[in-house]
């Protein structure tokens, strides 16, 4: 796995924030350099719309969990969390206050806060 930490607003190896860590492996993997938009605090409750705004572009294609798209996620209420599929069932994601961490979509912690799967097209 990765060796990362957590940054606000990071798009930079080794420093990410979840969103930045999506845009490093998308470009990895897919050789594609997503849409990009910032935010300083991660915290900030507009962060929301920032992410909605960015998964509702148009270049976004909702689709069914697979390696290789994004996962948006809700946090403490808000769509403002990210993961990159890894396979079918986990995902990697960065949290502040942590590293990086691989997780299953069909956890108790992440199942129910699952908003969709989206490809850049």
């Amino acid at each position: 796995m990765m060796e990362c930490k957590y940054k606000a607003n990071g798009r930079e190896y080794p420093y990410f924030d979840c969103y930045g860590l999506c845009k490093y492996l998308y470009k990895k993997e897919h050789n594609i350099d997503i849409i990009d938009f910032d935010y300083k605090d991660p915290d900030d409750p507009k962060n929301e719309h920032y992410f909605v705004d960015a998964m509702n572009n148009t270049k976004w294609t909702r689709v069914k969990p697979q390696k290789g798209v994004i996962v948006g996620l809700r946090v403490n209420g808000r769509i403002s969390h990210c993961g990159y599929m890894v396979s079918d069932t986990e995902f990697l994601h960065i949290m502040k206050n942590s590293g990086v961490a691989r997780a299953k979509i069909n956890s108790p912690k992440w199942k129910n806060r699952i908003v969709g799967f989206y490809r850049y097209d």
